[in-house]
């Protein structure tokens, strides 16, 4: 072979999903007795450096093609891949050319970074297109070998090609170092795309707990059968001394009142009840823990906690938490000017108590045996405000490897239940927010 011509092969492709079948085409020009050329000493980005791919061009005997599952860096003005105006170079210049076209099987097996998903229509009439050209299909490195061997050779004896001839006995080592650089070439290449999949991996992280746990659970406590219990008939035998000082008249008047009572009205007090006594006593404190466990500082960090509809999320200063307190309160006031007169009750003079709820902690409770009169109903609803869903926390910066504790913050029951607690975390690093979700029970 060392008097036989070289020819040089420019090969053409994608770059960083191909390395592995490039260098796989390297070796079999090289094998062959030929001269591989390619682009992998800089990148196509400008026209000047278009200028020089057409100069390769020109300059190759052979144009070669390894078409796989990627269409390639958009050249602006065209809008063309590279590799499509490399392709239609070769064949406008009338340049001899063989391609060889990944396999269906074979681009399944490839990663999700290997295959198009920006202009798969574009790389769809790309594909169309060169396949009226010679053609051989691979699924792995051999297949290219072996195709390049083959199309090599009918393009060589087919056409007059001008080739190279070796000068001097000097260059025998030719194409064992154009080997070695290939080879050099290609783990720098290899090296550069690492560092940079690097530079974009180090970002910032988020994490969040709350009470250092994957679970939480709250109980519930409810008082209801406590006071409906509250609600039965007066026995005069058991009023004792008072029997002196209370009209039997008043009992039994009282004890009427107690068999016409609207129990859908009573559920409800009940209920007001139950959710009064629990936003003022039931707070189950948190302690939030926000941890940055990335590589870099996050800016303009924010994080949203919504809680299900069974649970309240504040702190003792929220405005809303106050509101929703006295709008029950009120309305349970409500429930309580129709009331018939408790006679005990009047009697101890607990009655005058603007909040009835302010002796209930003493164990006297303002409401004994005080019936609800038939057909007594609320004037409206009260409503669940929904800022006492939603907890948001801001951060300007938050340096990574470090941590942010807040335990100003509680939960309150509202009914028993269970759900998720979501937490949303962004910052400005972020392509999207990651959402996260803790399970609550409330039993």
């Amino acid at each position: 072979m060392s008097s036989a011509k070289k020819y040089q092969v420019f090969i053409s492709s994608t770059y960083t999903d191909l390395l592995d079948e490039r260098q796989a085409a390297v070796e079999a020009i090289l094998q062959a007795g030929h001269i591989p050329a390619g682009m992998e000493l800089f990148t196509s980005s400008n026209q000047s450096q278009w200028d020089i791919i057409k100069r390769w061009i020109d300059e190759s005997d052979i144009y070669m093609l390894i078409l796989g599952g990627r269409y390639g860096s958009i050249e602006a003005k065209s809008g063309k891949s590279y590799t499509h105006l490399e392709y239609e170079y070769a064949l406008s210049v009338k340049k001899p050319l063989f391609v060889i076209v990944i396999k269906d099987e074979a681009l399944n097996q490839k990663t999700v970074a290997q295959v198009e998903n920006q202009n798969p229509e574009k790389l769809k009439k790309f594909k169309k297109k060169v396949l009226s050209s010679m053609c051989e299909f691979f699924i792995d490195i051999k297949d290219i070998q072996l195709a390049v061997h083959k199309c090599l050779g009918k393009i060589i004896q087919d056409n007059e090609l001008i080739g190279w001839v070796r000068g001097n006995q000097q260059n025998e080592g030719l194409a064992s170092e154009l080997v070695r650089l290939n080879e050099e070439n290609r783990k720098l290449r290899q090296e550069n795309e690492e560092f940079k999949r690097n530079q974009q991996i180090r970002l910032p992280k988020l994490k969040l707990t709350i009470n250092d746990s994957d679970l939480l659970k709250i109980e519930y406590r409810s008082i209801k059968n406590k006071i409906r219990s509250k609600f039965e008939p007066i026995k005069w035998s058991d009023l004792g001394k008072l029997q002196s000082v209370i009209d039997e008249k008043e009992i039994i008047s009282y004890n009427n009142a107690i068999m016409n009572l609207n129990e859908d009205v009573i559920n409800k007090y009940l209920e007001l009840y139950d959710h009064y006594y629990n936003l003022i006593n039931d707070y189950e404190n948190l302690t939030i823990t926000l941890s940055n466990v990335g590589e870099l500082k996050a800016k303009n960090v924010r994080i949203t906690i919504k809680v299900p509809d069974f649970i309240y999320i504040s702190d003792k200063d929220n405005s809303d938490l106050k509101e929703l307190q006295e709008t029950i309160s009120s309305k349970i006031s409500e429930i309580e000017e129709q009331l018939p007169q408790n006679p005990i009750v009047e009697y101890q003079e607990k009655l005058k108590s603007q909040n009835p709820f302010n002796h209930y902690s003493s164990g006297l409770n303002p409401f004994i045996n005080t019936p609800l009169i038939k057909g007594l109903t609320l004037n409206g609803e009260y409503d669940d405000l929904a800022d006492l869903r939603t907890l948001i926390i801001k951060k300007a910066d938050f340096l990574h490897l470090t941590e942010s504790i807040y335990d100003d913050y509680f939960l309150i029951p509202r009914t028993k239940g269970e759900g998720v607690i979501t937490v949303k975390l962004h910052c400005e690093e972020y392509l999207k927010q990651d959402i996260i979700e803790i399970p609550i029970i409330v039993e």
